[in-house]
């Protein structure tokens, strides 16, 4: 090798070493850009946390194509947290509107199934809950008696006091009734001035305790004329009870027990009557 030919080999020895030195450095730029992009796994502010503290590392001798990188991605992650509140701010919106139409949905639901005038359950409701009920005593064993009530000689009190104390009787047994049962019980306006209650763990002898409980406070209350204070004649209520007999249709459930209802009435009113049980002469 010629003396004159060293300081090329110098010279390609010290650029080798520059290239080597740059390549380490990509490599470990390249590192760290993998571990920041690990990050945006955690979130947005995890990510937006160590862009920034890796572009502060970069020095102006990194290159001007790392720096500009650097700037993209900070700059994209800027628009990945607008973006994320947007939708933050969004989703929040949309869950209270759920909420309110869940609410409103609700509302329609008990509106539905509810008696305007005397605020318990209408014939849509009972229909429901005495399904449920029968479905209930099928699948567990548990009784269920139905107690259907009817005011009596309704018809001749509305012709001589009007309809307004008419609802004002209505409104009375319906409270009586409601106030009479556990909150897992039925009470239902099944329709006119025919009222039904639906006893869950209730059989015969039970459920006919319970409905003369009934047709006793109603008779011991009075319906007074607002107007004026007077005292309006005692009303009295009759009932006809009959106890579910598993996988029975439930339109015969509620025969016997209108049945037994009209035996009270025909027995002289202001009373409650069991239904006829299997081969009992009537």
């Amino acid at each position: 090798m010629a003396s004159g030919d060293q300081p090329d080999e110098l010279e390609d020895l010290e650029t080798a070493g520059q290239v080597i030195a740059v390549g380490d450095k990509i490599a470990v730029s390249v590192g760290k850009i993998e571990e920041m992009l690990q990050t945006a796994n955690v979130g947005a502010d995890a990510y937006s946390n160590a862009l920034e503290a890796f572009s502060g590392a970069i020095s102006l001798d990194d290159g001007k194509e790392v720096q500009a990188l650097i700037a993209k991605m900070m700059q994209q992650t800027q628009e990945m947290q607008q973006q994320n509140n947007m939708l933050r701010d969004q989703l929040a919106h949309s869950s209270d509107e759920v909420k309110e139409l869940r609410g409103n949905l609700e509302s329609v639901k008990r509106e539905a199934m509810t008696d305007v005038l005397t605020d318990i359950g209408n014939r849509k409701y009972f229909d429901i809950k005495l399904r449920e009920l029968a479905d209930k005593a099928m699948t567990e064993g548990e009784p269920v008696s139905l107690l259907l009530f009817d005011v009596d000689n309704f018809k001749d009190f509305n012709d001589s006091h009007g309809h307004q104390l008419g609802d004002q009787v209505l409104r009375l047994v319906a409270r009586t009734l409601k106030e009479s049962v556990k909150g897992r019980d039925v009470v239902a306006r099944y329709g006119g001035e025919e009222f039904a209650v639906v006893l869950s763990g209730a059989g015969l002898e039970d459920a006919m305790k319970v409905g003369d409980g009934i047709r006793a406070l109603v008779a011991k209350r009075r319906i007074i004329r607002k107007s004026t204070g007077e005292q309006i004649a005692a009303i009295t209520i009759s009932a006809g009870v009959a106890r579910y007999r598993s996988g029975e249709p439930l339109s015969e459930l509620i025969a016997r027990s209108d049945a037994a209802l009209y035996r009270a009435k025909d027995a002289g009113r202001n009373r409650v009557q069991a239904e006829m049980m299997p081969g009992r002469a009537a």
